[in-house]
């Protein structure tokens, strides 16, 4: 059956490239097809000629004959990373989306290559990958480690820059979530879209349907967000509208209604990376530093966002101690929030069942000028190269992940979209085009993402969740301790092959 199958799908990509015309390569590296380019050629080329719809894209890869290859990649299973969506294989098609789109990529890319992409799951990776490189065995090409674990077994990875093939630029591999693993010009991670880990776990605003009509909000918010001018203090001034004692005794507590719930960590560092802000970046020499020391705008920024939240203590409510939790008593499934910052992840599998009509929204901007709209993602599992790696397997382990990262882009990321939708998302058009704001703008900070804990998670617990006025002492302390850190890491990548 798969046999036949994977005949059937080599036959409709074929035709599907047919259609397209030959291809050639522009001067610029781009790719044309037939028609196209001998448009370029043509000096008598009309303007309706011109107008001729764009190629569909291409990977440009070679079609080469691996002679049974078999690309093997180790990830976590569900037992233990159950806040991302990690699905890599499928053994058979069952009439899920994503899960057929997987098979059909899978099958596509091994039929094409004359290859195998061999999937292990375990409950946690960095276990296994201790074991197998120190023991020098190379029985993976690729593991999928934890994001802030990286750093802690950079000891056994290699350079990524070491596999030929792969396009880190192009949006199919997230370029700014996979830059930030870029540290001294050795490139030590990438966030390709074959996962949709770093997808699922796209930061985003959801919004009750209802209250927001019964409010008679005069601002449309899918117009704000097109627009551009789905702001911060847009979503504040919203949200403050959203407040009510709903049982009239003059006291808000847990049985009225609020701006805004969501866990501290999720609401405050997705304001604050959807601004455009960084705790860390990566520096041109390579390195990276913690930007808040010399960056007044994003520390005016942070202030704001503390100042608004104390003013009105309703426009965003938590009452857990742990800043990775959402409020036990004022939850937005329950009618009782405007806004609700989650995860497509949690969306899909913690909101789908809800009888709440919500709709999807991008985090807000800085303001109207800021360019685009930024997701900011807590990481599942990420692709790490170990040092035992073969260099005989380089170029076949390269193409294959370009395949699968440019395939998914293509036709499992719209899967995925439609997965969510299915929901109670919102059954309108703009959530589709709102999903396309969020996954465009995946990016990751490494003080989140790798640095958590010496950060991001020291920001929650002494600044924002206690909504303390110490915000410029903390910035202090962070600093002195990033810049020990910062030593440390570059000395240690300089043993990286």
């Amino acid at each position: 059956m798969k046999k036949w199958l994977c005949m059937l799908l080599a036959t409709l990509m074929l035709l599907a490239t047919a259609a397209c015309g030959k291809s050639d390569t522009a001067a610029d590296g781009t790719t044309l097809s037939t028609t196209a380019a001998q448009a370029t050629e043509n000096d008598t080329t009309t303007a309706a000629d011109t107008a001729l719809e764009d190629p569909a894209p291409t990977d440009g890869l070679p079609n080469k004959n691996m002679d049974g290859f078999s690309l093997n990649i180790v990830h976590h299973d569900t037992s233990w990373l159950t806040w991302a969506e990690t699905q890599l294989d499928a053994k058979e098609v069952n009439g899920e989306l994503v899960n057929d789109a997987i098979y059909e990529r899978n099958t596509i890319i091994e039929d094409r290559f004359n290859a195998t992409i061999n999937v292990t799951s375990i409950e946690k990776v960095e276990d296994m990958i201790q074991k197998e490189v120190m023991s020098g065995d190379n029985t993976y090409d690729i593991y999928m480690q934890y994001g802030i674990r990286v750093l802690s077994n950079l000891h056994l990875l290699a350079d990524f820059n070491n596999i030929p093939k792969l396009s880190l630029d192009a949006d199919y591999w997230n370029p700014a979530a996979t830059g930030i693993f870029c540290i001294g010009n050795k490139q030590i991670a990438i966030a390709g879209n074959f996962s949709l880990s770093y997808a699922s776990g796209s930061s985003c605003m959801v919004f009750n349907k209802d209250i927001y009509s019964e409010l008679k909000i005069a601002d449309d918010p899918y117009a704000l967000v097109r627009e551009g001018k789905w702001t911060t203090d847009k979503f504040f001034e919203i949200a403050a509208k959203g407040t009510a004692d709903l049982n009239g005794d003059g006291t808000m507590d847990t049985a009225d209604r609020f701006g805004s719930q969501g866990s501290v960590k999720s609401f405050f560092n997705g304001l604050i990376n959807g601004a455009d802000i960084q705790y860390v970046r990566i520096g041109e020499d390579g390195a990276p530093y913690f930007t808040l020391t010399a960056d007044d705008r994003a520390v005016n920024f942070m202030q704001k966002l503390l100042d608004k939240v104390t003013a009105d203590p309703y426009v965003f409510y938590n009452d857990q101690a742990d800043v990775d939790s959402e409020s036990a008593n004022v939850k937005f499934t329950d009618g009782k929030c405007l806004f609700n910052t989650t995860s497509i992840h949690k969306i899909n599998t913690k909101l789908r069942g809800s009888d709440i009509l919500y709709g999807i929204l991008p985090q807000p901007k800085y303001d109207e000028q800021q360019e685009k709209y930024y997701s900011q993602t807590n990481i599942g599992e990420i692709a790490t190269l170990p040092r035992s790696f073969d260099d005989a397997r380089a170029e076949n382990i390269g193409i294959l992940l370009e395949a699968m990262a440019f395939y998914s882009q293509q036709h499992i990321i719209p899967q995925y979209k439609e997965v969510i939708l299915q929901a109670k998302a919102a059954r309108d058009e703009q959530s589709m085009e709102m999903l396309g704001y969020v996954f465009d703008g995946i990016c990751f900070d490494f003080g989140v993402v790798v640095w958590q804990n010496e950060v991001g998670n020291i920001l929650m617990e002494i600044v924002f969740k206690p909504k303390a006025n110490n915000l410029g002492s903390t910035i202090r302390i962070v600093d002195k301790m990033t810049k020990n850190k910062i030593g440390n890491l570059m000395d240690q990548l300089d043993d990286v092959p």
